[in-house]
């Protein structure tokens, strides 16, 4: 969903927006599954986009915070070192973060036992 502003804002969509009125803070939650290349860049590219956005919501709501949080993980459940610091902003615990991982790794391994048993029903059959 577009969040309307004022000015035009070229990332204006976040994944995930929390506007928690009791503390008056807005969270903007950007999700990213990447390669392992291009891991740290991914998540420093991700964790800079709605900085724009985020002033403009800082001047629409006046008082609240905003944080933005990049949660970047790769096809094979690899991590930078900020993801659990990442995760620990959105009240993540550890347990939640492995489960997290493990859910990416056994998704992204059935879609290759699939693909391998296509491969081989085609090669040999």
């Amino acid at each position: 969903m577009e969040i309307v502003t004022t000015n035009k804002i070229d990332h204006n969509k976040p994944d995930l927006l929390i506007h928690d009125s009791k503390i008056n803070e807005i969270t903007l939650i950007e999700i990213g599954i990447t390669n392992k290349d291009l891991l740290p860049r991914t998540e420093t590219t991700k964790g800079r986009k709605y900085d724009l956005l985020g002033n403009e919501l800082k001047l629409l709501h006046k008082g609240v915070k905003i944080r933005a949080v990049p949660v970047v993980i790769t096809w094979d459940a690899l991590v930078t070192k900020f993801f659990k610091k990442h995760l620990s902003l959105l009240g993540i615990s550890l347990i939640g973060q492995a489960y997290i991982q493990y859910k990416i790794l056994k998704k992204n391994v059935g879609i290759y036992l699939d693909w391998c048993k296509g491969w081989l029903w085609r090669r040999y059959w």
